[in-house]
């Protein structure tokens, strides 16, 4: 029997066939297999300085620590910045007498803050892996609290005085390490100069203490 000539029902039959080969010739190839990716680097650790000061009648101590946050760094050209906290604790006191006059103080300090960051990069004079410090000095208003007290001929001066100064953050040291190691560890010690820690009389004498490790999960490639 004549059927009219159905166009829709030819096109159907042609997509139909179309479908079915490319079953067949999909169902013959392997899937792609992806490449894996390499892990980011990341570095993670820290780093503490104790800082030592004795003079006639003074002690001061102070233990500085820089701990890397563990968040993924800020790309800045060739350095990788990390986001770091720094904090500080000590105590220290004074007792000097001049004449008829003598004073005491005490006092400690307790401040943090968690804006400083450190970068890591490459640097490209020798290509040794370096970490430094990548924000100004910090400060903490009334990181420093104690009491004073002034005796005069044998007689204590009421009230006693109040301590608040400022407390700053200790110089974050240079590091430096060989570009291939995933390890950046190490310690120095040397002479503070100047004054370090409050009502510090002259002629005294300090020393910062500063130990370090950072490594990174991925160890970089050795330069070409």
């Amino acid at each position: 029997m004549w059927r009219p000539f159905d166009p829709q029902k030819r096109k159907a039959r042609r997509t139909v066939g179309i479908l079915a080969w490319l079953a067949i010739v999909l169902t013959g190839i392997a899937p792609c297999q992806k490449k894996p990716l390499l892990p980011e680097e990341a570095w993670s650790g820290g780093a503490q300085c104790q800082i030592e000061v004795q003079g006639p009648g003074y002690t001061h101590q102070e233990t500085h620590s820089w701990t890397l946050s563990g968040n993924q760094p800020i790309k800045q050209g060739a350095m990788k910045i990390y986001s770091a906290t720094w904090s500080v604790s000590g105590q220290g006191s004074l007792d000097r007498t001049q004449g008829a006059q003598t004073l005491k103080a005490q006092w400690t300090t307790n401040a943090s803050s968690a804006n400083a960051p450190i970068a890591v990069f490459i640097r490209a004079s020798d290509g040794k892996r370096v970490i430094k410090s990548w924000h100004a000095q910090l400060r903490s208003a009334g990181g420093v609290t104690g009491t004073q007290e002034v005796t005069i001929n044998g007689v204590v001066q009421n009230p006693k005085g109040v301590i608040s100064l400022e407390a700053f953050e200790w110089t974050f040291p240079l590091l430096e390490g060989v570009r291939s190691s995933g390890v950046i560890s190490g310690s120095s010690t040397k002479p503070t100069n100047g004054s370090v820690g409050p009502m510090q009389p002259g002629g005294s004498q300090g020393s910062a203490t500063c130990n370090w490790e950072f490594h990174t999960n991925v160890p970089a490639a050795p330069a070409n």
